[in-house]
């Protein structure tokens, strides 16, 4: 115990350095109060900030989805224009809007092994109720489906319902969802069969039912029989998909419409089958694309025997924000003077605005060609800017008939599109104009006829908001 002395005196002798440094401060005399002053602490120094733990934020976990919960959607486009397409500078523009809403829901049940979805839809010209009340009565079903999946184990399932049709690039069935103001959807079936592990093949059968092919009987007596002779419209098709490397994408497909009204007694309107294959590739990271379409039509319209085709091929650059493209579309059409057979190839159900013009002077082929076909030769082009969220294009289209017309003309003529679109989020909001000159044969007494001769133009406005 003799040594505890000298810790003490150790510790009484200590530097105020040293009794800095340590956690527990101790008083010295001149921390020690007299009358005449007051106690001034040694300040203990602060940790330094480059020494200050920094706490590490926990993760807030993202709540998991869950499959089977009520899903809700809806949409409305919006849309108005100003029509001066009818060659005569001497008319005014013609001006209306038209709108387009969409309510949809959809859940799956059973693991998800059951799917449903229920979407409604308003289509209108505004004026077409006028000032007074009353009720246009045209909320329709839009879609409505369910879809058993995962029969046999396998990823394959069966849909049946009211349901959209859309393959390949859209050339033959595609929704008009982005502009049309009604839509398209078909009554019918499909089995939907998918092995990723096989070149991602998807294949399609479908049935649908275009026209009613007999009324329901609902009370079978003596009067509802025998049945009339069936004027049902009718398609059956099969579409596969491959992927035979990351670039390159390959469509096959067949189909056969019939449609049994008989305008030629003793023969159907329509008996059809389509035959087609397509390619979708890009090249060098993207920088290169290109679609290659073959398509060929057989059969009998009425009395006429059928053989048509479609040929279609386009080559694109991507250089950054950029887009440069031509390509060339061959619709084949019939002669003027052939009276027994039919060469005119039909895309009924197909996106045609998006392909043959935005004045949409071709958007039901064959009959807006009067027949005669269509060859279309084009540039495209485009700027992404991905500094802003616009997208600004600009097409020229050089239009011709396929087949020579009775009068020694062939020249529908030329327009030129241009567009720009905003985008904000999942919604798109476009303004475009665009301009026809026309040619000899849409200037001739076959088209608009010879006073009606002069440029053409058409603009619109157009909204498409989801939610």
């Amino acid at each position: 115990m003799k040594i505890f002395p000298f810790i003490l005196a150790a510790l009484l002798l200590a530097s105020p350095a040293a009794l800095a440094e340590d956690a527990t401060v101790l008083p010295n005399a001149s921390m020690i109060p007299t009358p005449d002053s007051t106690p001034t602490p040694i300040a203990v120094p602060s940790p330094s900030p480059s020494l200050t733990p920094t706490p590490v934020p926990i993760p807030t976990p993202s709540p998991t989805p869950d499959p089977e919960a009520w899903r809700f959607s809806g949409q409305i486009l919006a849309r108005t224009e100003m029509d001066g397409r009818d060659f005569d500078p001497t008319t005014g523009p013609l001006f209306w809007t038209v709108t387009r809403t969409r309510l949809g829901v959809g859940k799956s049940f059973f693991g998800q092994n059951l799917d449903f979805f229920v979407q409604i839809q308003d289509s209108r010209t505004f004026g077409d109720l006028g000032a007074a009340i009353g009720n246009l009565k045209n909320l329709d079903l839009y879609q409505g489906y369910f879809q058993v999946n995962h029969l046999f184990d396998q990823d394959l399932a069966l849909q049946i319902g009211r349901f959209e049709l859309e393959y390949g690039n859209g050339r033959l069935f595609h929704p008009l969802s982005g502009w049309n103001y009604l839509g398209q959807s078909f009554d019918g079936g499909r089995i939907k069969y998918r092995l990723p592990s096989w070149n991602k093949l998807s294949v399609d059968a479908f049935t649908t039912v275009i026209k009613n092919t007999t009324q329901a009987i609902r009370n079978p007596t003596p009067s509802a029989y025998p049945l009339q002779s069936d004027p049902g419209h009718a398609m059956f098709g099969v579409w596969s998909t491959a992927e035979f490397a990351k670039e390159a994408k390959v469509d096959a497909f067949a189909y056969y419409e019939i449609d049994r009204n008989q305008t030629t007694p003793g023969f159907f309107d329509i008996s059809r089958t389509t035959l087609g294959i397509n390619h979708r590739g890009t090249y060098l990271d993207g920088l290169l694309s290109s679609t290659v379409e073959a398509d060929y039509q057989t059969g009998a319209l009425a009395n006429k025997s059928l053989n048509a085709y479609l040929l279609s091929a386009t080559a694109f650059v991507h250089p950054g924000p950029f887009h440069f493209g031509a390509g060339v579309d061959l619709v084949s059409g019939t002669n003027a003077t052939n009276t027994t057979s039919s060469s005119s190839f039909a895309q009924p159900y197909g996106n045609n605005f998006a392909y043959y013009g935005y004045m949409d002077y071709f958007l039901n082929i064959p009959n807006n060609s009067k027949n005669l076909g269509l060859n279309d030769f084009y540039l495209r082009s485009s700027w992404t800017p991905s500094e802003w969220p616009v997208e600004i294009g600009f097409d020229i289209h050089h239009f011709m008939a396929n087949q020579t017309a009775s009068n020694s003309q062939n020249i529908y003529g030329q327009e030129a599109d241009f567009t720009v679109t905003y985008k904000q989020g999942n919604n798109k909001y476009i303004w475009g104009l665009s301009g026809f000159l026309p040619g000899g044969l849409f200037s001739s007494d076959l088209f608009f006829g010879p006073t009606r001769n002069q440029p053409a133009f058409w603009s619109y406005i157009q909204a498409i908001v989801n939610f």
